[in-house]
Parts: structure tokens; sequence; C-alpha cells
């Protein structure tokens, strides 16, 4: 299957570890929990301090615990009941991961539990317990303690605090809207967005908005931030002299640094002409 070919696990951590950069939390990705290698898709653990007022989170987040494990499932994968069983089962073997070597387990209440999913699955119909938040595509399961939440991507709401949701919605427009809009707290990211929307387009979904677009808007911001210096590395001389009329290519330079390049014999002829009163070209 062609989704088999789409790092979506890794780009979907790679920006929730922006979300959550310069907060007390940190994201572990790919969690190894046994020798068998049964990955946790996504931890965002507490590490220190309190939660920063600037760290505005989407809908769902709301309320982190010490530790949050997350499994996510993309455009052709499915919440189901198996799915939900693997997270369960993760958050098992991470409680008794973290109790050793004494054996004595954190509480309950430090674990939260989310399942994301792009599409609706269908495990909302065939389970029961799972009841809807006040916000469009969040969802909480009763059944089990500790909380277990499920965030449904394509559905959340538009505005601007669901951005990171939105990239992941599988939506054209909402995912264009989101990485034109979007902000990063880390560096320059926009080959991550890049593999976004290759992976978009290995699921044959087509954006309205593309990768060219995406780069040139960043680099217009860019322009911005870096020194004139930087934004001229690389260019060809003769590029960074376009637009530029004669007054602008010779204001600095002092008369001998100009005639210093030109042929003795050019600069005799245009005396010359100087002198018999022609019209220069």
């Amino acid at each position: 299957m062609i989704s088999l070919m789409v790092p979506w696990h890794r780009i979907f951590g790679l920006l929730l570890t922006d979300l959550f950069t310069g907060s007390p939390f940190e994201v572990e990705m790919e969690k190894d929990l046994s020798a068998r290698k049964q990955l946790l898709d996504i931890a965002i653990v507490r590490k220190t301090g309190p939660v920063p007022a600037s760290l505005i989170l989407p809908d769902g987040l709301e309320g982190l615990s010490d530790f949050n494990l997350f499994t996510y499932k993309s455009l052709h994968q499915a919440v189901d009941a198996w799915a939900l069983q693997e997270l369960i089962g993760h958050y098992v073997n991470y409680r008794k991961l973290l109790g050793e070597p004494s054996g004595a387990l954190l509480q309950e209440a430090s674990f939260r539990l989310y399942a994301l999913s792009t599409r609706e699955p269908d495990v909302l119909s065939s389970l029961g317990g799972v009841e809807a938040g006040d916000r469009p595509g969040v969802y909480d399961i009763k059944w089990f303690q500790p909380s277990l939440r499920l965030i449904v991507l394509s559905q959340i709401e538009t505005k601007p605090e669901n951005g990171l949701w939105h990239l992941f919605s599988g939506r054209p427009d909402r995912v264009a809207e989101a990485a034109r809009t979007y902000r990063f707290r880390r560096g320059d990211l926009s080959t991550v967005v890049n593999s976004l929307f290759e992976a978009y387009g290995l699921e044959g979904l087509t954006m309205p908005y593309t990768v060219t677009d995406y780069l040139k808007e960043e680099a217009l911001r860019l322009r911005y931030i870096l020194t004139p210096e930087e934004r001229l590395e690389g260019l060809d001389p003769a590029d960074r002299l376009k637009g530029l009329d004669p007054e602008q290519r010779l204001r600095g330079l002092e008369p001998e640094d100009v005639l210093e390049h030109i042929d003795s014999e050019e600069i005799e002829a245009y005396l010359r002409k100087i002198r018999s009163g022609r019209q220069l070209p």
C-alpha cells in the first residue's frame, strides 16, 4: 500500500516537537517499550516547570498530564478497537517501565492516552461510552481509566490554534491554509512541510497550495531575518547587479578604484572626446 511509504508518524512527531519547544514537555518519538520493538508512536512527557502562557495548545490537548501517550492513524489507517487495545498495552508497558526497578507504579492520574485519527474512525459507532466533547472532533472514551481521548483531525474546528491539526487533516483547503499561516517555534522546518506535501501527493491528494508556493513564502519571510551578506550568498555577481543604474553601481567607490580596472587607451579615448566637445555615448 502506498501509505506505507509515507513517514507520517515521523513528520507528525517532528511538528509536535516544534509545538512543545520552550515548554516543560519533551516529545519522544517511537519510544521502544520492549526488546521486541513494540514502538509507541509518540510520548509527550513533562520535564520541568509550569506550562507557560505562551503555549497555546490545539483542541483536545488541554489538561496534559505528566505522561501523555499517543497513537496516530493517517489517511488510510483507522483507529479501531485493536488500535485502542494496542495503545492501552503501550500504557501498561510504559507504566511498568517507569516503575522499575522497585516495581512501584506511578498513579493513573499521571497518564493520559490519546488516539489521533485523520478521518472519522469506525470505532465511534461500534464502541459504547464514547462521549463527544464541547468542540468538534474531540471525543472522550469513558470506559477506560486513565483518561483516553480520541481526536478526529478532519473534524477539528478551523481556528489558528488548530493549525497543527489542520496540517494532518487530509482536507486540502485546511492543509494549504495551515501551511501558509502556521508559525513554527524551531528554526526552518520547510523540509518537514515539504515532506508533508509530498506525502499527500503519494496518497493521491492534490494540494491547492504547493511546496513551491510554501518555499517562496518562506524565502520572502526569511529575507527580513537574514543579514544582507546571507541574502546575497550564492548569487552570481551579474545577478547582484541586475536592476541597478550606473550611479548605484559606482556608489561608495573612489575614482581610482574604477579607473584601475579600465584600459588606459579607453581612458585616453574618453578624454579626447571630452576635449573635442563630442557628445558622449
